[in-house]
């Protein structure tokens, strides 16, 4: 008993941001607190804790008061290319980089998709740092300095996620396999042989937190192959 509470202190030690928590439970009771226009904002509840997620609603709605304020046409009426524009940004913007990090790493734990993160959805606010603090442990922080020793550091199969001055989490990308897997708002996915190029990106970069899933996290591919 005393080698396992070393353990999981040492773990939790490593970064003051995460700590290894057992899992109560799995977010899978979905409740909706607030529709907009085109998506859907959900909370999956986990004991007193909450996953919240704007999710993109399988059908859109063109926005048409709004275009005609701008064009400043009562009468007008967008044309099948604007159509597909407008369809064309809000998929492209519906996943940001925390929900596409988290993808990745549920995908390589589950070896299938899971009904938090896909493509069509964002982690709002706290929730990031909430799961990485539930379902992972840090591995370590890193000043933003010294990118290429940093890399040859890397784990796989590790969660990055970047601080600013703040300690606010201003990016966050996945590294598998000597690749880095990133998606920044309404580009498409991109993948990265080099950490020093994706830092480029951000600029206002301080610290550079490695996690990966914790041992007990093995309870989510249990319920989802259920």
């Amino acid at each position: 008993m005393r080698i396992l509470f070393l353990v999981l202190f040492l773990l939790s030690s490593k970064c003051l941001t995460a700590q290894v928590l057992p899992f109560a439970g799995l977010p899978t009771r979905a409740d909706t607190l607030d529709r907009s226009l085109n998506h859907t904002y959900i909370a999956y509840c986990l004991g007193k804790d909450t996953l919240k997620i704007r999710q993109l609603n399988d059908r859109l709605v063109f926005p048409l008061a709004q275009f005609r304020r701008l064009e400043k046409d009562s009468t007008w009426l967008p044309s099948e290319e604007k159509l597909a524009w407008f369809d064309s940004v809000q998929h492209q913007m519906a996943q940001n980089c925390f929900s596409y990090a988290f993808e990745w790493s549920f995908i390589e734990l589950t070896n299938g998709p899971n009904p938090w993160f896909s493509a069509s959805t964002q982690v709002l606010g706290p929730s990031t740092e909430w799961l990485l603090g539930y379902a992972y442990h840090c591995v370590s922080q890193n000043k933003a300095r010294c990118w290429r020793r940093m890399q040859r550091r890397l784990p796989n199969k590790a969660y990055l996620l970047f601080r600013d001055s703040r300690g606010k989490p201003l990016h966050a990308a996945f590294f598998i396999d000597g690749i880095i897997y990133s998606k920044n708002g309404a580009q498409p996915p991109r993948a990265y042989l080099k950490l020093k190029e994706l830092k480029k990106r951000y600029p206002d970069t301080r610290t550079l937190e490695v996690y990966r899933l914790t041992p007990s996290a093995l309870a989510w591919e249990f319920h989802l192959n259920e």
